[in-house]
């Protein structure tokens, strides 16, 4: 893997002598009858994850330059294979966190309104615009402050930054305006 990591292939033509292959002579090749090596490292986000081996058995060979495309190429494939599994994965997972989240946030009795640092609200819980007495997706798009009490527009603002510094959510108790007043 060391040497794989430099590398785009390794040709071990000997791959007993060869530096980069001669550490398994006893365990591996000589046990198999390997001769010569062609491998190609799989990487994923620049990490060498797994390698393509490509083993010959007999005499010494040289590897042609198609070959070593070849397995180059076949290491790069299984490469963008894994990421693309693993980013599918990721898709997946985030999907049923969202699910969850939807959810909670619609069965449940408080209230939860998502905020981005300006204070325009980005999410609103269904519940909470039948409490103010607005339809919920009137609250999306507009500032949180404009449906605030003046006086505890500085408690939101200071929750809001406390929120963004620390990366998590906050409970902020405050008067809210209800409709239009």
């Amino acid at each position: 893997f060391e040497a794989l990591a430099g590398e785009r292939t390794i040709a071990a033509s000997d791959a007993e002598r060869d530096p980069r292959t001669s550490e398994f002579t006893h365990s591996y090749l000589r046990p198999l009858g390997i001769s010569a090596m062609l491998d190609a490292p799989i990487r994923r986000g620049g990490e060498v994850v797994g390698v393509v081996c490509h083993e010959h058995v007999g005499s010494a060979r040289t590897w042609s330059v198609a070959e070593q495309w070849f397995a180059a190429s076949s290491g790069d494939l299984a490469g963008l294979a894994l990421s693309e599994a693993q980013r599918r994965e990721a898709e997946a997972s985030l999907r049923r966190s969202e699910e969850r989240f939807r959810l909670l946030t619609e069965n449940m009795s408080d209230l939860v309104t998502g905020v981005d640092p300006r204070g325009i609200i980005t999410y609103d819980s269904p519940n909470h615009g039948e409490r103010v007495g607005l339809p919920p997706e009137s609250l999306v798009g507009s500032s949180v402050f404009d449906h605030v009490h003046p006086d505890d527009v500085p408690v939101v603002s200071e929750a809001i930054q406390d929120a963004l510094a620390r990366m998590e959510p906050v409970m902020v108790s405050f008067r809210a305006r209800l409709g239009e007043g």
